[in-house]
């Protein structure tokens, strides 16, 4: 999406690198506080790139069967001490659904903010900060 906003004029690597740590930090979060610090900051990037919010969720959106199956899967799988449900042989425990939740927002976090990326830079300039951040990748072979 063309734009003049603050991250639309960020250089292409630059954008790529914030990806990448904000990324880390996303899978480095384990409490509520980490996560609602993580929503703010990447609400904060969609409002600077002059994107609406539905825009950027609408990737997340559109997965929305798929984020319940992980968290199902998660749920019914991920043993703990404390049974929330039983029927039969199905189990969901406490932190299987923690798990699946954390699991989603990993996910969906992520999503919204490679979406960011791909919204406010053009595919050339992905192509070329790609080929720019892995150059130095050539001295290992």
């Amino acid at each position: 999406m063309p734009g003049n906003s603050l991250i639309h004029t960020l250089d292409a690597r630059t954008k790529m690198i914030c990806l990448l740590l904000l990324a880390a930090a996303v899978v480095s979060v384990r409490n509520m506080c980490g996560y609602a610090l993580l929503v703010l900051v990447t609400g904060s990037i969609v409002r600077l790139a002059g994107l609406p919010l539905s825009t950027a969720w609408a990737a997340v959106r559109r997965l929305t069967p798929f984020f319940g199956v992980i968290l199902l899967m998660n749920a019914l799988f991920f043993p703990g001490e404390r049974l929330l449900w039983s029927w039969l042989f199905l189990r969901v425990y406490a932190a299987g659904v923690r798990q699946g939740v954390a699991v989603v927002a990993n996910v969906a976090l992520i999503m919204v903010l490679c979406h960011v990326l791909m919204l406010t830079t053009p595919p050339l300039e992905t192509t070329r900060a790609l080929q720019s951040l892995i150059k130095p990748l050539r001295r290992i072979g």
